[in-house]
C-alpha cells in the first residue's frame, strides 16, 4: 500500500489509500487513526487527531530480527513485513554473534551486544529501516550476552545479561539516546539475571524473568519497571511462570510474553506459555500459547495490532523456521510465512513497537 507523501498537500484520500489500500466512501480520519498499524513520523505525529499527523506515514513497516545461531553463529538478519507476513533476508550485520538485544527508534533498529563461544561483544549495529543500511552505532558500556532491550520514542534500554565467568549474571543497564547515539549507564537492577525478556510502553520499560545463576532458585518470575523520564526502578507483578529465554512484544497498553525455558524440579525444559501484562494496573493474565512445539530463544517484534514470534530452539539445539502471528485485540495466534533459514537466540525490533506508539 502507498505511503502518505511528505508534503503539506496530501488529503484524506491519500491517508485512506495508505491505511486501507483504498479510499472507499465512508472513510473517516478518526477511523484511520484507529486502524493505522504503520509508522507515524515523529516530527508530525502530534496527538493523532489531525490530518497533518499522517504526514510521511509509512505503511511498509516490518519486524527486524538480527544475528543468532544458524548452524553456527551468524550475522544474518530476517525481515517480516507486517502488511502480509512475508519474510525476506535483510542486510547482514557487521559482527557475527548470537544472543543480542534489540531496540530502536521509528527510523532505525539497534542490535547490541551478544557473543560467540569465546568472545563477548558490546558492539551495536544500527539498521536503517528505509534503506536496509547497516552502520556502527555507539558501543554499549558493558559487553554481555543473553539480555534484552526495549525503549521509548527517545531512548533504548538494554538491560541485564550474562558473562562467561563468575559472576555470570549482570545488574547493568545501558541507555541509548537515539538522536545523538550517546550511551550512558542507567540505573542498575537489584536482582541480576540473564536470559530475560523486555517490552515497553512510551513511559516505562518492563524487564521480565530470567536466570538467576548459581543462587539456589534457577529461574525468576519477577518484573522490574524502569521509568524512562526519571530512571527510577520499581517492582511490577510477577509473571505466571518463572523462566528464561522468553520473547516479548506488545502495544502501549499490554505486553505479550511468550515461551522460554523453565525448570520442572529435575531438568530444564522448553515451555509453551504466554503471560499478558496489562500496564495500567500491572495485571497479569494467561494469554494464548503459541502452540505446536515449545521453543526458547524466539525473536519477537510487532506493531499496534499484532506481533510476529519467529524462529527459536525446539529442544534439539537447532533453530526453527516457525513464524507465528499474535493478534493483540483477540489473543488469536496463527501460523504465518515460514522463515527461509532456521534460527535461534535471535531478537526482534520494529519501528512500531509498544514504546514507540
Amino acid at each position: 500500500m502507498a505511503n502518505v507523501p511528505d508534503t503539506t498537500t496530501f488529503n484524506l484520500q491519500n491517508v485512506s489509500d495508505s491505511v486501507y489500500g483504498d479510499h472507499s466512501a465512508g472513510r473517516s480520519l478518526s477511523a484511520a487513526f484507529s486502524s493505522a498499524i504503520g509508522v507515524f513520523d515523529v516530527n508530525y505525529r502530534g496527538s493523532n487527531d489531525q490530518l497533518y499527523n499522517f504526514r510521511n506515514y509509512n505503511n511498509d513497516s516490518y519486524g527486524l530480527y538480527g544475528a543468532g545461531y544458524v548452524n553456527g553463529h551468524t550475522n544474518q538478519t530476517t525481515k517480516v513485513l507486517f502488511a502480509n507476513g512475508s519474510t525476506s533476508n535483510g542486510t547482514n550485520l557487521a559482527t557475527i554473534r548470537r544472543a543480542c538485544a534489540a531496540a530502536g527508534s521509528t527510523t532505525f533498529g539497534l542490535i547490541g551486544g551478544g557473543a560467540t563461544f569465546s568472545t563477548l561483544y558490546n558492539v551495536v549495529d544500527k539498521y536503517t529501516y528505509s534503506t536496509d543500511g547497516v552502520a556502527a552505532g555507539t558501543a554499549l558500556g558493558l559487553a554481555r550476552y543473553e539480555f534484552a532491550a526495549c525503549g521509548s520514542l527517545y531512548r533504548g534500554l538494554f538491560s541485564l545479561g550474562g558473562d562467561f565467568i563468575n559472576p555470570y549474571i549482570k545488574t547493568y543497564t545501558d541507555l541509548y539516546t537515539y538522536s545523538s547515539d550517546a550511551v550512558a549507564a542507567g540505573t542498575t537492577i537489584s536482582q541480576g539475571r540473564m536470559g530475560n525478556g523486555s517490552c515497553s510502553n512510551p513511559t516505562t520499560g518492563y524487564i521480565v524473568s530470567g536466570w538467576l545463576g548459581a543462587q539456589g532458585i534457577l529461574y525468576y518470575a519477577g518484573v522490574n519497571k524502569y521509568t524512562f523520564a526519571s530512571d527510577a526502578v520499581t517492582n511490577g507483578t510477577n509473571v505466571g511462570t518463572a523462566r528464561m529465554y522468553l520473547a516479548c512484544s506488545g502495544t502501549k497498553t499490554i505486553g505479550i510474553m511468550c515461551s522460554g525455558q523453565y525448570y520442572n524440579g529435575s531438568i530444564t525444559l522448553n515451555i509453551d506459555v504466554t503471560d499478558k501484562y496489562g500496564y495500567s494496573g500491572d495485571s497479569v493474565a494467561a494469554g494464548t500459547t503459541l502452540g505446536g512445539t515449545a521453543r526458547r530463544g524466539i525473536g519477537a517484534a510487532g506493531n499496534t495490532a499484532f506481533g510476529h514470534w519467529v524462529g527459536g530452539n525446539t529442544g534439539n539445539n537447532a533453530g526453527s523456521t516457525i513464524n507465528q502471528k499474535y493478534t493483540y485485540s483477540n489473543d488469536g495466534v496463527a501460523s504465518s510465512n515460514t522463515l527461509a533459514t532456521a534460527v535461534e537466540t535471535n531478537n526482534g525490533t520494529s519501528p512500531t513497537m509498544g514504546g514507540l506508539q
